[in-house]
């Protein structure tokens, strides 16, 4: 292994990418960059885990060796990636920055079910084939190291000892350490948006009856061929016996989402609410302030009237001042909250007025 390390999880989402960057950042001690699209190769860190959905170009293959990264694809069953996708699609509202939006977009399923006609339109569009055709670019290449998404869940060890041989021995303490901090169960517990579930190989099987399975399996089915998975569904699943595994599946993990989301919402509306009285208050201060000091500019120029002498002297020192302090602050204050033109007319008149009576600004 080089002494600079650069590694790149290249996969369709949803097929382990995170999981995995989160297993090589650690086996590594180098810190970890998820990217939907990158802009500027040289803002990167001179060692890193980049992970990132993207298809094989020759333009990105030759960016990705010109700044010295190794490329690792994870692969996963097709059926398993597209029911994650419906999952996950709840959570994050981000997703249509996968590929850039290329196909489309994850809308249309928010909140479906897997029977659903939207799911299984969206299954067989060309937003499906545009992500699954992300692992299938990579996976198998001889440039890139190639992991199996159900290998890696049935033994961890094993599966991240056949990535490390390719790619060189570990900078951390041990394999076990790795594999403790990163743990599906420890994951799950520091995700904020349910991006680990249940990493169950097969989990379509109670999910997709045969009729469901049949119709989105005549787009996918090639992938499934390319890298050998098993297309048959479970003859005995029944419609509704699927829609009952869904909503056991997820509707005590929605609920309990929607809880914590709603009371951050009540916390952020206390915050708010506090934040809203407090300006309040202080509008309400800086009103009085502005009338105190109207009060007090009209005052003075009463005042100043009333004791202005018959010829052109100036009026006492003492005066010019209290008035020339009196009109800066009150013009400091508007510069902040606004200028009020009647004032600004009245300070204005007067300074004219003054400057009549042979009175000097400063």
């Amino acid at each position: 292994m080089s002494a600079l390390l650069r590694l790149a999880v290249v996969g369709t989402p949803r097929s382990g990418n995170s999981w995995l960057r989160y297993l090589l950042r650690s086996a590594y001690c180098i810190p970890e960059v998820a990217l939907h699209e990158v802009t500027d190769w040289a803002a990167l860190p001179t060692e890193c885990v980049l992970q990132i959905h993207w298809r094989r170009t020759p333009e990105f293959v030759g960016q990705l060796a010109e700044h010295g990264f190794r490329v690792i694809a994870p692969v996963r069953h097709p059926l398993d990636v597209l029911i994650s996708i419906l999952h996950f699609c709840w959570y994050d509202p981000d997703t249509g920055g996968w590929l850039l939006g290329t196909g489309g977009n994850e809308d249309s399923i928010r909140a479906a079910m897997p029977r659903s006609r939207p799911f299984i339109e969206y299954c067989t569009s060309p937003r499906t084939a545009a992500l699954l055709a992300v692992s299938a670019d990579w996976h198998g290449r001889p440039d890139t190291v190639g992991v199996r998404y159900e290998e890696l869940v049935a033994d961890p060890r094993a599966g991240l000892l056949r990535i490390t041989d390719q790619i060189g021995p570990l900078r951390c303490a041990s394999v076990e350490e790795v594999l403790d901090v990163c743990s599906m169960d420890h994951s799950r517990r520091g995700s904020r948006n349910n991006h680990f579930w249940k990493g169950q190989p097969g989990l379509w099987r109670t999910l997709l009856p045969e009729a469901e399975a049949a119709e989105i399996l005549t787009a996918v089915r090639p992938v499934c061929e390319r890298f050998g998975y098993d297309t048959t569904p479970d003859p005995t699943l029944t419609p509704s016996a699927a829609d009952a595994n869904w909503v056991s599946y997820c509707g005590q993990e929605l609920k309990d989402t929607m809880q914590r989301k709603t009371l951050g919402f009540r916390t952020e509306v206390e915050r708010l609410t506090a934040e809203v009285d407090r300006l309040r208050a202080e509008r309400e201060q800086a009103y009085a302030e502005r009338d105190a000091n109207e009060r007090e500019l009209s005052e003075l120029i009463i005042a100043l009237t009333a004791q202005r002498p018959a010829t052109p002297n100036a009026p006492p020192a003492a005066m010019r001042r209290h008035l020339g302090e009196s009109a800066e602050r009150i013009e400091g204050f508007f510069a902040l909250q606004g200028l009020s033109v009647k004032l600004a007319r009245m300070v204005q008149g007067l300074r004219n007025r003054v400057g009549r009576s042979g009175v000097a600004r400063g």
